[in-house]
């Protein structure tokens, strides 16, 4: 079997779908199956094609505007031989990707694996997620509607995408993200100087950052010998740094960039603990790392997040957005060692059914069985461009 993976945006970035693409074709690989991803250009000087980790990897255009739909097309129809394969599998669904996803699953009469992965559905507490969503509907809703099999990482994103989008004849099926406990389990805590709170996050609005710094500038008046490390990058680094000193708290917070999945697996195990803000967030991976690292854990009751996170058990939850209840939570747990001890102990336990030993049976069964029942069918068109695409990739 082969597999085709698409999504919005891959390695050299960074992030939860980046890293679920890269661990599933590791262990299908164990399972005699090929992988080979296609996603865009972004940003325009990256290299029409590479590999990571033994992996073909295909960029195709950022498309802008119709004209860049059907130079995308001609390349699709040029390569397609490059990426052929039994089955595709969209993991995100923020536009063009889809579209061109559903194309080559009727050209090539294989099965469509739809995978809601959160970003790209609207939150009441993250208003950016509206800007993705508007933007992406008229593609997404279209493509979930004919895809072979549609799945998400969590029960409340299942339950948001029913809310936006009539599905007739489809049901979500559920498929959480996972990881190897092993990798996090194994490795060396990290020393720093002092007591430090980590928080392991893309630098974008969506994952609240500003509020975390706003609930550590109170923190730390009340506790005086604690850094708080932020991992990650992204567009909103300049903005979080001057944020940082503006509240007079520069020197308290250091910023360390991207690292390593075994950096941030020994910066986790060397935490008082790690904060999750999210504005909006369909599980988190960062989740499940923490609770396999030994790490306590204060999340943003939001999305997916508390499937992920046991309220009470293997983390603490906190209305999302609120910054003055974060500085309280951590506070407390800050003060509790016996809290921070029961929430490591119940989290190492909790953490195992997200082992990628369990959940890749899992998809490699859902691939199975809609490849033995799969029927073909025709692309169906659902507006003037998709028309005309569809001609040109006749």
């Amino acid at each position: 079997m082969k597999v085709l993976f698409i999504s919005s945006l891959y390695y050299p970035h960074v992030g939860g779908i980046e890293t679920v693409i890269t661990e599933l074709s590791s262990e299908y690989a164990g399972y005699g199956i090929r992988s080979v991803v296609l996603t865009k250009k972004w940003p325009s000087q990256l290299s029409s094609y590479s590999r990571y980790k033994g992996m073909p990897i295909y960029r195709i255009l950022s498309t802008k505007n119709n004209n860049d739909f059907f130079k995308t097309i001609k390349w699709v129809m040029k390569n397609e031989n490059k990426i052929r394969c039994d089955i595709i599998h969209v993991i995100g669904m923020r536009r063009p990707l889809p579209l061109f996803a559903l194309f080559l699953a009727r050209r090539w009469q294989v099965p469509l694996v739809s995978t809601i992965a959160g970003s790209e559905l609207p939150e009441e507490s993250d208003k950016r997620t509206y800007d993705i969503w508007n933007s992406s509907k008229d593609i997404m809703v279209p493509v979930l509607s004919q895809s072979d099999a549609v799945t998400a990482f969590s029960k409340g994103l299942i339950e948001n995408a029913h809310k936006q989008i009539e599905l007739k004849s489809q049901k979500i099926k559920l498929l959480y993200a996972g990881m190897h406990v092993s990798q996090f389990t194994k490795v060396r805590k990290t020393q720093f100087d002092q007591p430090y709170i980590v928080c392991v996050r893309r630098l974008v609005i969506s994952k609240g950052i500003d509020i975390l710094i706003m609930a550590f500038k109170k923190f730390s008046f009340k506790v005086k010998r604690v850094t708080l490390v932020i991992v990650g990058d992204g567009p909103e680094k300049e903005r979080l740094v001057a944020l940082t000193k503006k509240l007079g708290i520069g020197s308290r917070v250091k910023f360390v960039g991207t690292v390593s999945l075994k950096k941030v697996a020994s910066l986790l195990k060397g935490a008082i603990m790690t904060v999750v803000p999210s504005r909006s967030e369909g599980g988190g991976l960062i989740n499940i790392e923490a609770q396999a690292s030994g790490c306590p854990l204060i999340v943003a009751r939001v999305g997916g997040i508390p499937e992920y996170v046991q309220s009470g058990k293997t983390g603490l939850l906190f209305k999302v957005g609120n910054n003055d209840l974060l500085y309280k939570k951590m506070i407390y747990l800050y003060g509790n060692l016996a809290k921070r001890n029961a929430l490591i102990k119940n989290g190492k336990r909790f953490v195992k059914k997200f082992d990628w030993k369990i959940l890749v049976p899992q998809y490699i069964k859902l691939y199975s069985e809609i490849i033995e029942n799969y029927i073909s069918k025709p692309f169906l068109p659902w507006s003037m461009l998709t028309r005309k695409l569809c001609r040109d990739f006749q």
